[in-house]
C-alpha cells in the first residue's frame, strides 16, 4: 500500500494509469479515495490517476488537529512535492471542491485546469446551528449516518456498495463531524475563484440535495469562463450515480484543452 510517512502521520494515496497527464483527486467529507472507484475503468491511457485520503479519512491518520481548510492545502502540497509533480489538473468533490479551490489560488502556477463536483459554493458552507446538532448527531447514530450517506447518491441503488460507503465513513475521525463543517463554513474563496486563469468545469448533480445547485449562483457568477454542467438524475455524487456520464463530461473536458 503506499503510505507517506510523515512526520506525525501517514498519508495513503493511490496511483492509476502512468500517462503524462496528471489529475490529482480529492475526496469530500465522511469520505475517501474510495469515492473514485467508478471513475477508474474510465481513465484513459494518457491520463495518471492519484488519490489521496485526508487526514482523517480513508486509511491515512486520524489526527489530533490540522482540519482546516488551509491544513488540507497543505497536505497535497506535500503529496506533489513527494511525487515531483510539477503540473496537473485538479479535481475536487464536496469539501474536496473547496479544497481544490484553495489550493489553485495559493499554488496557481502548478494547476493546469480546476474540476469542482457538487463542491462546497465559493462563499462557504452554510452552516447553521441545526446544522451542527445534526453532525453531531451523525457522529454518535451510525443508523442516521447511514442515511446521511445514502442521500449523497439517491440514483446509487447497490445496497452491498452503499453499505462500504457507509463502514468508510464511520471509519473517518471524530474531528471530521466537528471541525470539517467549521472550516467550510468559515472559508471564503470569492476573490480566489474569480482570480482563477485555468479552464474551469463545474459538475453538479441537478437533484443534489447536500449542496443544491443554486447554492452555486454566486460561484459560478464570479468564474463566469468555466464550463457548468448539470448531470440529469444525479444527487450529490456524479463519479458514483453516473460515472460513464461525468467520466464522458470531465474526460471530454480535458481533451477539449489539449490534455
Amino acid at each position: 500500500m503506499p503510505f507517506l510517512n510523515l512526520p506525525k502521520w501517514r498519508m495513503y494515496y493511490q496511483e492509476y494509469g502512468t500517462g503524462p497527464n496528471v489529475i490529482v483527486a480529492v475526496h469530500g467529507n465522511l469520505a475517501s479515495s474510495l469515492w473514485w472507484k467508478f471513475l477508474l475503468p474510465h481513465i484513459p491511457k494518457q491520463y495518471r490517476f492519484i488519490a489521496m485520503d485526508l487526514r482523517g479519512c480513508g486509511k491515512s491518520t486520524h489526527t489530533s488537529s490540522g482540519y482546516e481548510i488551509l491544513q488540507f492545502v497543505d497536505d497535497i502540497k506535500i503529496l506533489t512535492e513527494k511525487l515531483e509533480l510539477k503540473q496537473f489538473h485538479l479535481l475536487g468533490h464536496s469539501m474536496g471542491g473547496q479544497i481544490s479551490l484553495a489550493y489553485a489560488g495559493v499554488y496557481a502556477k502548478q494547476i493546469q485546469s480546476l474540476t469542482l463536483v457538487d463542491s462546497v459554493p465559493a462563499d462557504g458552507l452554510r452552516l447553521t446551528e441545526e446544522g451542527r446538532q445534526n453532525f453531531k448527531e451523525l457522529q454518535k447514530n451510525n443508523i442516521v449516518l447511514r442515511k446521511a450517506v445514502e442521500s449523497c447518491f439517491p440514483y446509487y441503488r447497490d445496497a452491498a456498495g452503499i453499505d462500504r460507503f457507509w463502514r468508510d465513513a464511520m471509519h473517518c475521525s471524530p474531528e471530521i463531524y466537528f471541525s470539517n463543517p467549521e472550516t467550510m463554513h468559515d472559508t471564503i474563496l470569492l476573490q480566489q475563484a474569480a482570480e482563477i486563469k485555468v479552464p474551469v468545469l463545474i459538475l453538479h448533480g441537478r437533484q443534489d440535495v447536500i449542496i443544491p445547485v443554486t447554492e452555486m449562483i454566486h460561484t459560478i457568477g464570479v468564474m463566469q469562463a468555466a464550463r457548468v454542467v448539470l448531470l440529469e438524475k444525479c444527487g450529490h455524487s456524479p463519479f458514483i450515480e453516473q460515472p460513464e456520464c461525468a467520466a464522458g463530461e470531465f474526460f471530454g473536458f480535458l481533451k477539449a484543452h489539449g490534455y
